[in-house]
């Protein structure tokens, strides 16, 4: 190989190397439930509301909590911790619903606590441990942060029907 080839060899190199797409990371929004943290894309989040009043359906499933009024209009509640197995819990001051966008429209995601905004880097995301079998169902992976993972969630498996 000749001088001006090893040099043409490196310069090929440079530019395949600027022109390797940057991966991007993703935001999601952190949520506590049942002691675990989970997330949401944030373009799937449309608002975060303090919890008010929440009237029960009846003959509704136990994951339905009830239905809220939203500014003049019906926001059905779904309680995540029931949704995913975990036993319910009383509402406190530091419960949210998350406004999320569903398939036919606005939806209400009843949590514990909403955390924070976190960027993930899609290749950072692992498959679910066997220790969360239970809502590898509803999850894309999990993301590993600050000695824990974030379960990150699927709302389209969250919103399927349950088997009655």
């Amino acid at each position: 190989m000749t001088l001006r080839e090893y040099l043409e060899s490196l310069a090929q190199e440079e530019i395949e190397e600027i022109h390797e797409p940057e991966e991007r990371p993703e935001l999601w929004v952190s949520f506590g439930l049942g002691g675990g943290v989970f997330g949401l894309p944030v373009h799937q989040v449309r608002e975060v509301l303090r919890v008010g009043v929440i009237t029960r359906v009846p003959r509704a499933p136990d994951s339905v909590r009830g239905v809220t009024n939203m500014r003049g209009r019906v926001l059905a509640i779904l309680d995540l911790r029931v949704r995913m197995g975990l036993p319910r819990c009383e509402i406190n001051d530091s419960s949210r619903i998350l406004v999320a966008q569903g398939p036919s429209g606005p939806v209400g995601l009843l949590v514990d606590q909403v955390e924070q905004m976190e960027q993930v880097l899609p290749s950072a995301v692992q498959e679910p441990p066997d220790r969360l079998a239970a809502v590898s169902a509803f999850s894309r992976g999990v993301f590993p942060r600050d000695g824990s993972l974030m379960v990150l969630l699927e709302l389209g498996s969250l919103l399927q029907p349950t088997a009655a």
